[in-house]
């Protein structure tokens, strides 16, 4: 509802996008004070005089009352004027409604007070008419059917009731009718109906089909116990023949246990073989990046919680790419092994030495001051520099460099990824320091 104005005679006021509604205030009362469950609306429309059913408001008000009574409705055509203040006369009189046809299946079929439905017929119309002459558009309708519906259906101006797939029995279907004031029809008219079940809704099919039902039950029941004796029998003997042929199993499986003890030592130490060169370069035998973060990450857990020094070094051969283009792919990978040697050979048991990727490599030195780490750099600095390289390449000559970071118990942001960007950034430094030298 858009708007409500009182005309001060015991009436409420509303209008809305289907026309103009009045309550009794009094009705409203007795629903306050749970002596009513609904009330009785009229409604007002175009049969009234209204030139349209669409009233405006909801930004504005859109109902008022003038000091004379009337009562004044905005629309979408206009002002609808309600002269509040003459005596309305209800319409007590509730109009007749009768049943005014039967379709079954879509088909007409003859109006009697009885119908009888043949069976498989699943639709069934009923068409009913109420008569007010003083405004027919205004009558309202409600019907139930008697053994399907518990409570009437309010229908509207709806003149039609539709039922489908309804169950075999016998139903009255009954119609009332109001008036546009809603007074409602008492008696109305109704129409009994029955509904013809099909030959296996009878109740005597259903008590053959039972019996049947029982009578297969015991039979099928007969034949599995038979079934399942012949079956024990035959089970007995698969048993015996089953136990003579576990013997020989029992004896073939020993055999076979012995080879697959056999087998699990060699898998043993294929899979150790396999582990070693999943943790391992390919090329130059050192441990891989995979390897490195695995280590490195106990090394820098274990050096954080004791409180102890821990180094990492990346280290870079300076203008590698040359070497390969010079000098051929295979050269590269001699230098790369080589350098691989020297780095292992320089460095302690508890160290690890690792290809970081393509001409880098890491070093994590565990228990090591940033001191000693620089000491160990300058030292492998001076063995690749001074490493007889002419044995490979006559004119091959190779430096590296290296970047050392340390870690800082006090800095506790510091993680071990963020050790590795602290050495790299490191070797760019001594990259642009020159080449061949230790920057940490």
């Amino acid at each position: 509802f858009l708007s409500a104005v009182d005309d001060r005679k015991g009436y409420l006021w509303l209008c809305s996008n289907q026309g103009i509604v009045r309550i009794a205030n009094q009705e409203l009362k007795d629903i306050i004070a749970d002596k009513r469950s609904r009330v009785s609306p009229v409604f007002f429309g175009r049969s009234d005089g209204m030139a349209t059913v669409q009233c405006n408001g909801g930004s504005a008000p859109a109902a008022w009352r003038t000091r004379d009574g009337r009562l004044m409705f905005a629309t979408a055509r206009g002002l609808a004027v309600v002269d509040a203040s003459k005596e309305n006369k209800l319409n007590i009189l509730p109009p007749p409604v009768h049943i005014t046809g039967l379709l079954v299946d879509s088909e007409a079929v003859p109006l009697t007070n009885k119908l009888g439905l043949a069976p498989g017929k699943h639709r069934l119309e009923i068409l009913y008419a109420g008569l007010n002459f003083a405004d027919p558009n205004k009558v309202h309708y409600r019907y139930r059917l008697r053994g399907l519906d518990q409570n009437w259906i309010d229908a509207g101006t709806e003149r039609r009731a539709i039922y489908t797939n309804l169950e075999p029995g016998q139903y009255q279907f009954q119609v009332h009718a109001s008036n546009n004031n809603g007074v409602w029809s008492e008696e109305g008219a109704s129409i009994t109906i029955e509904y013809q079940p099909q030959f296996f809704e009878r109740a005597s099919f259903r008590w053959v089909g039972a019996l049947l039902i029982v009578v297969l039950g015991f039979l099928a029941y007969f034949a599995r116990v038979r079934l399942l004796r012949r079956q024990a029998d035959s089970l007995l003997l698969l048993v015996d023949k089953r136990t003579h042929d576990l013997a020989l199993e029992k004896e073939k499986l020993e055999q076979i246990n012995e080879e697959k003890a056999q087998l699990l030592v060699q898998v043993r130490e294929q899979s150790a073989a396999y582990e070693k060169l999943s943790k391992a370069d390919a090329l130059t035998g050192l441990a891989n990046r995979r390897e490195l973060e695995r280590f490195l990450s106990l090394e820098f857990e274990r050096a954080w919680r004791n409180e102890r020094p821990l180094c990492v070094v990346l280290s870079d051969l300076d203008q590698f790419k040359m070497v390969n283009d010079q000098f051929s792919h295979a050269v590269g990978d001699d230098v790369l092994r080589t350098i691989g040697r020297i780095l292992i050979d320089g460095c302690r048991a508890i160290d690890m030495v690792a290809r970081y990727g393509g001409e880098e490599f890491a070093i994590v030195l565990p228990e090591t001051e940033i001191a000693e780490a620089r000491l160990l750099c300058e030292r492998l600095r001076v063995q690749v520099e001074q490493f007889n390289w002419q044995a490979i390449r006559p004119e091959l000559r190779m430096t590296m460099s290296f970047g050392i970071a340390a870690n800082t118990v006090t800095d506790i942001a510091m993680d071990h990824d963020k050790l590795l960007d602290a050495a790299d950034e490191q070797l760019y430094g001594a990259k642009r320091a020159g080449r061949n030298c230790v920057r940490g």
